[in-house]
């Protein structure tokens, strides 16, 4: 738990344990995995260019992403997304990722590059028409993160580590951990069917080629205040 009122801390505090078995107590350095809370970051690194003239929120994906040119929704019928619809989550694009061996944190998922992922999604229909609904996409982050590509020339787990993790000093935050911190990286349950199981236990031998835009961070409640603030 962090509360921080007007950049100063007033609460921060651990609670449970980041790992089970054995029990390990969770810390206040502990780092977690934060999910879609990527997503806000990922969006932070399109503004930064829409700042910088680089990227227009209001132009068409297929201007810097031309095999989106084709979009069409199942009737048939073509439409144009943008950037800004993109970020909104109101894109139509579909919202899981369409990749079979598609399994967070999966090595062979890993080792692809968001160039490949962004063929795959091009190349569905829309669900509906962009700009008339608004449904969670998980796709969308992996086209605005090719974009961010694009634009700036960079990686994009290169550009948001020099343009946002370092700038900000968020030390703890990044697509990978490093081997010198997963003893205070905490396991990732899930609850199915009321029984808990482990999820995932990051391994440094894993090779991070794409960090994923819609999901990929790891962090700390400090750095995430660090980001926020």
């Amino acid at each position: 738990l962090l509360v921080m009122r007007h950049g100063t801390v007033l609460e921060h505090r651990a609670f449970g344990v980041r790992e089970t078995d054995p029990a390990r107590p969770f810390q206040t350095d502990t780092i977690c995995w934060i999910a879609s809370l990527t997503k806000p970051v990922t969006a932070t690194a399109a503004m930064i260019l829409v700042e910088r003239g680089r990227l227009s929120l209001d132009e068409k994906v297929s201007t810097y992403l031309p095999q989106f040119a084709g979009l069409a929704t199942k009737d048939g019928r073509r439409h144009a997304v943008t950037v800004r619809q993109l970020l909104s989550h109101t894109s139509g694009i579909p919202a899981s990722v369409p990749t079979r061996d598609r399994n967070f944190f999966n090595p062979i998922w890993l080792e692809r590059s968001l160039p490949e992922v962004i063929d795959a999604i091009a190349a569905r229909p829309l669900d509906f028409v962009p700009g008339t609904q608004v449904h969670y996409s998980n796709a969308a982050p992996y086209v605005m993160g090719r974009i961010v590509e694009v634009c700036s020339g960079r990686s994009f787990g290169e550009f948001v580590a020099s343009e946002i993790l370092r700038p900000l000093g968020m030390r703890d935050t990044g697509f990978a951990v490093a081997e010198s911190k997963i003893g205070r990286t905490a396991v990732v349950y899930r609850r199915e069917k009321g029984v808990v199981t482990e999820f995932c236990r990051y391994d440094p031998a894993w090779r991070v080629r794409m960090a994923m835009p819609d999901g990929g961070l790891f962090s700390t409640p400090r750095d995430i205040a660090l980001c926020a603030h």
